[in-house]
């Protein structure tokens, strides 16, 4: 019998708790579009920069308190699927940051959230599995909402920054292709390894533009809340969920960082939301919905993935 059981009367109070913690992560996770949003001062790479330097300390403090402390080192010298996998986190994490600078919040995070579905075309590409009716349908309902999204606001900035979110989402699909094919590492590892590739890259930008290492303190302040509170505190949440939620529950509400993002720039930043990017951004959000309910039902459950926040 397959240890993924229904939660019976008896467990629904711990289920119910850790669902609670998960979508608590997601929701935390969403304020970081605050932090990236008030960083005025700081582009996208220098914001990185000191982002990934509070994600590497949290991360490091994490193994210490573990008991598996030198977190980084010990990803530097992991195999190649943990450098695979940390090198498309990168290329997620900083297409994402890139996104929020230069589109809306809401176009950047709808957008960003077609990683499943993409996630399901890679993997027939590299991994040769199946097509479902159900996956092919939930694909062409994101399809449907990206021309309903983007195909009317083909102005330059906007237009970078929606193709840097899509890159994001491709970025993350990478990353769990990885993780399917072997074994890529523990999430510290792969966390703390990402972080360290981008606050490297991001370094090089930064010089190579001779622009300041040295930010406000306001960007600084944000950054480092971004990556110590929002990402770490995130993380905890959510593998202290994924003991009890299964991965699929996970992925449903991981969404609420996407329904959230949008909220808080609205409510504390005045940035409305287009009736275009509602329509679909909905659609994307029905088609990733639509896609993880099918595969609960037809395959159990896979373990989570970890999340790059």
């Amino acid at each position: 019998m397959s240890e993924c059981t229904v939660p019976t009367a008896r467990d629904t109070d711990p289920y119910l708790l850790a669902a609670a913690m998960a979508a608590g992560a997601a929701l935390v996770w969403s304020m970081g579009v605050m932090t990236t949003r008030l960083a005025t001062s700081a582009d996208s790479w220098q914001y990185l920069v000191w982002r990934s330097l509070g994600v590497i300390a949290i991360m490091e403090l994490l193994g210490l308190h573990a008991g598996k402390p030198l977190v980084v080192l010990r990803f530097l010298r992991g195999g190649l699927h943990g450098w695979l996998a940390a090198v498309f986190m990168a290329i997620s994490a900083t297409a994402f940051i890139y996104a929020l600078k230069q589109t809306t919040v809401a176009n950047a995070v709808f957008l960003a959230s077609t990683a499943p579905l993409c996630n399901l075309i890679l993997g027939r590409l590299i991994l040769h599995e199946r097509l479902t009716a159900a996956g092919i349908g939930a694909i062409a309902l994101g399809l449907v909402g990206l021309v309903v999204m983007v195909g009317i606001s083909f102005d330059g900035g906007d237009m970078s920054g929606n193709i840097a979110a899509m890159l994001s989402s491709i970025g993350f699909a990478g990353y769990s292709i990885i993780v399917r094919k072997g074994e890529a590492g523990g999430t510290r590892e792969i966390i703390g390894g990402y972080a360290t590739m981008c606050a490297t890259l991001c370094g090089f930008v930064v010089w190579f533009n001779g622009k300041p290492f040295l930010l406000p303190a306001l960007d600084i302040s944000m950054a480092l809340l971004h990556g110590v509170v929002f990402i770490g505190f995130g993380i905890l949440l959510f593998n202290r969920a994924a003991r009890t939620v299964t991965a699929v529950g996970l992925g449903v509400l991981a969404q609420v960082e996407t329904v959230f993002a949008p909220v808080w720039v609205y409510l504390f930043l005045g940035e409305t939301v287009s009736l275009n990017t509602l329509l679909g951004g909905g659609l994307i959000l029905a088609g990733v919905v639509w896609l993880a309910l099918a595969e609960a039902a037809r395959k159990p459950p896979t373990p989570p993935l970890p999340q790059a926040g």
